[in-house]
């Protein structure tokens, strides 16, 4: 079992049944103690909240910088 997982969400596959799958493999890795790296364009799959990191980070041309998701509408 690998101790790193690497995903990758093409802007393309952000609306179909991959952005499922790829959330089945990272859950998977991350409850048996791996870590997962997600790379993802800017887009809806960023902003899906059905995705637990502990980080969000956006890479600009400086460095890694935390992203913050708007709050939820009440």
């Amino acid at each position: 079992r690998p101790r790193l997982v690497i995903l990758e969400l093409p802007l393309a596959a952000q609306h179909d049944d991959m952005l499922a799958a790829l959330l089945d493999v990272g859950t998977e890795a991350r409850g048996r103690g791996a870590a997962v790296i997600w790379l993802a364009s800017a887009g809806p799959g960023l902003r899906n909240r059905a995705v637990h990191p502990t980080h969000r980070l956006r890479l600009t041309d400086a460095a890694l910088v935390p992203v913050r998701l708007p709050a939820r509408a009440a």
